[in-house]
């Protein structure tokens, strides 16, 4: 049986909503992202309301899907600009994110 979005934002300290989301673009690697917020649960911050992404997301795009440069997250690892404006705090986590990866 698998897991509800109430279910896995209870045992993740999640808002449903981020849960819901995550369960929604991720389908059942959603989990993946959650363990990440098990080992660092500074990846729970939100960096865009809208469309709802957090940190998590982005240290994923990095870590497993392989992206390496801005562009290849907000255009094809979460398709952030077909889903509205890419706020600046979003750009400055996702560089973040980018450099870091670099620096390893």
């Amino acid at each position: 049986m698998s897991e509800t979005a109430d279910a896995a934002a209870a045992r993740s300290g999640l808002e449903r909503e981020v849960v819901q989301s995550l369960m929604d673009f991720y389908g059942s690697r959603y989990k993946d992202v959650l363990a990440l917020i098990e080992k660092d649960p500074s990846l729970k911050e939100k960096v865009s309301e809208n469309p709802l992404v957090i940190k998590a997301q982005l240290v994923y795009s990095v870590e497993t899907e392989m992206a390496r440069t801005m562009e290849d997250i907000t255009e094809r690892r979460l398709s952030l600009v077909f889903r509205g404006p890419v706020s600046a705090k979003a750009l400055a986590a996702i560089s973040e994110i980018c450099a870091e990866a670099a620096r390893k």
